[in-house]
């Protein structure tokens, strides 16, 4: 089966990225990355890609909005993690599965039908 991305894609990057806003864990227990200034009038909510909330690219994306005069908020969805995760969340890089748009989202309503 073939991947969603073309072979000249972006790969997977480390989670090593130095980021600059906080993790933060609500009572009912979700987790969110967010970064920028809570009171500003503009905020994004940045959805991840397979590889979590963690990935050096997601939050690297965060911080750059954020940067730019945005509140931005990364929740953790992807729990329990996708073929091994990283940081409890996301899809392993080293598994060869596709990581297709259509997955990311079954995976997701999956995850949220069960919660309710």
């Amino acid at each position: 089966m073939k991947g969603c991305c073309p072979p000249n894609a972006e790969k997977y990057l480390a989670p090593d990225y130095k980021f600059v806003g906080q993790c933060h864990k609500l009572a009912d227990g979700l987790e969110y990355y967010a970064t920028g200034d809570p009171k500003t009038k503009k905020a994004v909510l940045l959805i991840n890609d397979i590889y979590g909330w963690n990935g050096g690219r997601t939050r690297n994306i965060a911080d750059h909005l954020a940067e730019n005069g945005y509140y931005t908020v990364v929740p953790k969805l992807l729990t329990p993690p996708v073929d091994g995760g990283t940081d409890g969340d996301g899809k392993s890089q080293e598994h060869p599965s596709p990581c297709s748009p259509v997955l990311l989202l079954t995976f997701l309503l999956d995850r949220l039908r069960g919660a309710a």
